[in-house]
């Protein structure tokens, strides 16, 4: 570790000396939770920084909050993890990430391509780096000039030419001509670009479904950055899996879901019910017409309100209705007055943890004896503050370590959990983005 970083142990001593405490906890994981922690004040970061171990100045390295210059000196430590953590940080500065694009650990070259602050110069001469991750990664991330793209798309290098086909920026005709390529994963990441034509990916659902390719198609319909065109057409897919798939994603579009509603398996259209992306209009024809959805669309925030109410005179729906956050609060007193008969008290339980549930039950489900019961009511942000502040002495580990995590907790309590024996509490206080209130 250098000598100049861990020199400043000594000088930066400004923070309130219970989150000072961090920098010198005697079990690792507290100081790494305070490492990893955007809101802790730059003077623990600095410290922390200069750890004795790997993994807490990893945490330091990879946050957002820690000063530029620390960053500087964490980009030469010894330890792979640190300089990845680096090379992956938003405020890294294009000098130090100059630096890294050239270290000799791939993982860390890779992290430094995938920096948006990366110059696209160097992006363009990583292209010829040993390793056919970073060249495919740095070749998706170049936009400087589509005749560089066009060039790319035609070489030899199929790694290079992977990265073009993800690449946003390359023009729509290389985009068509690669959909039509041999290379299965190449067409996979045509297919997921949003950039590419619509016509280019009709031609490849149809190519797709003609080879059947089935493992490819299903990896498109889960991709993170597969485009609702893409998602659309995959909702006709013959796979069960792959509708499936699409059924369930946040971002599925309207028309794509509506069409999966009438799927013949229920495996399928469960997962529309489940779905808070479809339209409250599909959602209140499936509870119509399908009555094993009942239960998905009561826990579902985007059912209809009146779908909610007839609902509730069932006993089996109660406890997904007082998990709804859309459920309107008159149901949820209601509910919390009812006698649950099952042991496992469910309906409780969830009351307990959703944010929508009246104060005035959360303050009475606040005194059950259930240390469970105490902790969810510790960790629901809509807890009444004085209900919070009673909890910090609750005899439960449980429930002081929900209330050490809750970012509602008042900055006083925080401060005192910080102190508790117990490892896995100051753990939580430490991670805790409320402490930036703490002043």
């Amino acid at each position: 570790m250098s000598t100049t970083l861990a020199d400043r142990r000594s000088t930066y001593v400004e923070a309130p000396s219970w989150l000072m405490a961090f920098t010198s906890d005697p079990d690792d994981t507290v100081r790494e939770s305070a490492a990893g922690n955007p809101s802790m004040p730059v003077e623990v970061l600095r410290l922390l920084a200069a750890d004795r171990h790997a993994e807490v100045r990893s945490q330091a390295a990879g946050n957002p909050s820690t000063p530029s210059e620390v960053l500087g000196l964490l980009a030469s430590d010894p330890d792979k993890r640190v300089r990845s953590g680096v090379a992956r940080n938003s405020s890294t500065t294009v000098e130090v990430l100059r630096q890294l694009v050239t270290d000799p650990d791939e993982w860390v070259r890779l992290a430094a391509v995938g920096n948006r602050a990366t110059p696209q110069q160097v992006l363009r001469e990583l292209v010829t780096d040993d390793s056919a991750s970073v060249r495919e990664s740095s070749a998706r991330r170049f936009s400087l000039s589509t005749d560089v793209l066009r060039v790319w798309a035609s070489g030899g290098d199929q790694a290079v030419r992977r990265g073009v086909a993800s690449n946003v920026s390359t023009p729509a005709d290389v985009l068509r001509t690669l959909a039509a390529d041999p290379d299965m994963s190449l067409r996979r990441n045509v297919a997921g670009n949003p950039a590419t034509p619509v016509d280019a990916l009709r031609g490849l659902w149809l190519r797709l479904a003609r080879d059947f390719e089935i493992a490819e198609r299903r990896s498109i319909a889960l991709g993170p950055s597969t485009p609702p065109e893409s998602l659309l057409a995959l909702a006709g897919d013959p796979d069960t899996d792959v509708r499936e798939y699409v059924a369930m994603r946040p971002d599925a579009p309207g028309e794509a879901l509506r069409l999966l509603a009438d799927d013949s398996s229920d495996f399928v259209y469960e997962k529309v019910a489940a779905n808070p992306a479809t339209p409250p209009e599909v959602l209140r024809t499936l509870v119509k017409t399908n009555s094993g959805c009942w239960d998905l669309a009561a826990r579902n925030p985007s059912t209809p309100v009146e779908v909610l109410r007839a609902l509730v005179a069932d006993h089996d729906f109660r406890p997904y209705l007082a998990a709804n956050p859309s459920t309107p609060v008159d149901i949820l007193r209601t509910l919390a007055s009812y006698p649950d008969p099952d042991p496992g008290q469910e309906v409780p339980y969830y009351l307990a943890d959703n944010p929508a549930t009246p104060s005035d039950a959360l303050r009475r489900l606040a005194s059950d004896p259930d240390d469970y019961m105490r902790g969810r009511i510790a960790s629901n942000p809509a807890t009444p503050k004085d209900v919070l502040r009673a909890l910090a002495t609750d005899p439960s580990e449980n429930a002081r370590r929900h209330l050490a995590e809750n970012e509602s907790t008042p900055a006083d309590v925080l401060q005192s959990l910080a102190s508790d024996g117990s490892p896995s509490i100051r753990r939580a206080v430490a991670g805790n983005r409320a402490v930036a209130e703490s002043g």
